[in-house]
């Protein structure tokens, strides 16, 4: 984060496949409602698929998913379904956010030559217009 905030930037987007919870420590850091270390983010994140779908009344989708993902079928193991992979925009201020039209995920297609999914995890995409 050090590197980042030395630097000007009018938008900033942090994505990818975070290997933590929503719940967890960085996740509330990044979003500034925790401190790590007596240290904020400086300026906070926002999950732009938390923000869709807040907006449009829907429950955010996992991106492992245990249940439904042919991957880990059969698999013996106390691991549940959440949203690992993320795509975070960096607050803007005194700038415009970008406007978020989309969120969602990907590749949940079930391939009939293989069985399988795209990846054990599903992809996330945003389409977002910027001011």
């Amino acid at each position: 984060m050090e590197k980042i905030e030395g630097i000007s930037f009018d938008y900033v987007i942090f994505l990818g496949d975070f290997n933590c919870s929503e719940r967890s420590g960085v996740n509330q850091f990044l979003l500034g409602e925790m401190t790590l270390k007596g240290r904020d983010c400086g300026k906070n994140w926002y999950d732009l698929a938390e923000a869709y779908a807040e907006r449009h009344n829907i429950a955010t989708d996992n991106t492992l998913d245990i249940k439904s993902n042919p991957r880990w079928k059969g698999l013996k193991s106390i691991e549940v379904s959440r949203r690992y992979d993320r795509i975070l925009v960096r607050n803007t201020y005194p700038m415009d956010l970008p406007i978020l039209e989309k969120c969602e995920t990907f590749g949940r297609t079930i391939s009939e030559k293989s069985g399988y999914a795209a990846s054990d995890h599903y992809g996330v995409y945003a389409d977002l217009y910027f001011i």
